[in-house]
């Protein structure tokens, strides 16, 4: 019951972070809002640590640094540049469509490395996550590089940081086998991304927050943007902790639907959400439950 709390506050963290990165977006480009959400995330991560698992860093060892650098890679340094660039893009409501792919891309390869087993349902579940997608994306997917190059490369984009969520939660799962703070997880992870991507963003950002008409306004969405995406990272890690992986995954990954509520309420002059997307998007949660209760079998 925990693992699906957790997980449910962590759907919620990860579906409202787009919204505020769409906005953050319209002053900054999506690398110097990435690196600046990061270190929001990593405040907000450390602080916690420092109140509650300070004693836990006399417990780090090599193997369980390895697997949190692996986390890093995957989730900071990877995963999120291509989730704001997919929303630059595509729009937070598309984007998020395509993250929950990280559902069958975590079960198969739970299925592969921890020898899960994979069942009836979560075959039907996956097919319902892409069928979703399919049906989601509208025209722009189906008339591809023909019409609409852009779009298509956005779907791409968030395609591939769905695919490197479901990978993330697999070395979160090892890293907090090996370590057992869910917390420090979060923190070291979060303070490598930042460390690995400033060379190249650091200066940009700061270029960029001098000339941006209305730094301010800009600041304040990619803290809220990293603030919600911290609480979903730190739910997700300590959702792993107890519960097992092809449980955790599809019930985060129904943040979709979280985003197409609050894109439909606070920024539909922003976001078109159709009811073709609506649809996809029910499609694609429909596939994760199921995934999820296959986890139960």
């Amino acid at each position: 019951m925990t693992a699906i709390v957790f997980s449910l506050v962590a759907a919620i963290g990860f579906g409202t972070a787009p919204i505020f990165t769409r906005t953050a977006l319209q002053g900054f480009s999506f690398l110097p809002a990435v690196w600046t959400s990061l270190i929001v995330s990593f405040f907000l991560a450390a602080a916690l640590a420092l109140v509650f698992a300070r004693q836990d860093l006399d417990n780090l060892t090599l193997v369980a640094f390895l697997w949190i650098l692996a986390v890093a890679l995957t989730h900071h340094v990877c995963g999120r540049p291509q989730n704001y660039l997919s929303v630059s893009i595509i729009g937070a409501s598309r984007a998020s469509l395509f993250f929950s792919s990280q559902a069958p891309v975590a079960a198969f390869v739970a299925v592969v490395f921890l020898g899960e087993s994979i069942s009836l349902l979560i075959v039907i579940g996956t097919v319902g996550v892409v069928a979703g997608l399919i049906a989601g994306s509208g025209d722009s997917l189906l008339e591809g590089w023909r019409t609409d190059r852009r779009y298509l490369l956005g779907y791409l984009v968030a395609l591939s940081a769905g695919s490197a969520y479901g990978m993330v939660n697999i070395f979160v799962k090892k890293a907090n086998e090996s370590l057992d703070s869910p917390l420090l997880v979060t923190s070291i992870s979060l303070l490598i991304g930042i460390s690995l991507l400033a060379p190249l963003v650091a200066p940009r950002t700061v270029k960029e927050g001098r000339n941006t008409s209305d730094l301010r306004r800009t600041l304040i969405f990619v803290v809220l943007a990293g603030l919600a995406a911290g609480v979903g990272v730190n739910s997700l890690y300590f959702a792993l902790l107890t519960g097992d992986v092809v449980i955790v995954t599809p019930i985060t990954s129904i943040a979709p639907l979280v985003t197409v509520l609050i894109a439909h309420v606070f920024i539909s002059r922003q976001e078109q959400v159709t009811l073709r997307l609506a649809a996809g998007t029910a499609m694609a949660v429909v596939g994760v439950i199921l995934v999820s209760l296959a986890g139960r079998v």
